[in-house]
């Protein structure tokens, strides 16, 4: 059962489609391509510390003679910091608990094959904490990749260049 929504009485949505001819279409791929560029460079600017006042401004002048759809790509990039942030939490928190699990069990473990395997599991997990733990260290988010999952498959494989 779908939650009621507080709108206005006189406020009705219509759900539709927009079919664009080829030149609309054209535009419209043109202008989203640039949001995306604006937001992936509104999320540098941010990352490397510089304030949202001059990032709008320096966007105003790069991709988009109107304000708002500046202010719109640094709201965006906030939010994708603000979300980094948190996944880093996550992160350690996973770390911690896995490295703490897996020294439980190495305590109860009898067989020196399986406490090979567990030295070498807490190792591993101890270097991916620290790596975690020094982007909370330093007040830093890790880089991002936009563009989907597809796009962070291509780039793991080597077939995506950063620049693209």
């Amino acid at each position: 059962m779908r939650q009621k929504v507080n709108k206005p009485p006189d406020m009705i949505t219509v759900p539709g489609r927009i079919y664009p001819d080829q030149d609309a279409q054209e535009k419209l791929v043109s202008f989203m391509s640039r949001f995306q560029a604006a937001k992936r460079t509104a999320y540098q600017a941010l990352r490397w510390g510089e304030e949202p006042g001059e990032t709008v401004r320096e966007l105003y002048d790069k991709f988009f003679p109107n304000a708002r759809w500046c202010q719109w790509a640094v709201e965006d990039a906030k939010a994708t910091i603000e979300s980094q942030k948190e996944q880093v939490k996550m992160h350690v928190s996973d770390l911690e608990a896995k490295i703490e699990k897996s020294e439980k069990k190495l305590g109860r473990t009898r067989n020196k094959l399986h406490r090979q395997g567990l030295t070498f599991r807490i190792a591993r997990l101890r270097g991916k904490l620290a790596y975690w733990k020094g982007f909370l260290e330093r007040n830093e988010v890790p880089p991002a990749v936009f563009g989907g999952k597809r796009n962070l498959l291509l780039l793991q494989e080597g077939k995506l260049s950063k620049e693209k």
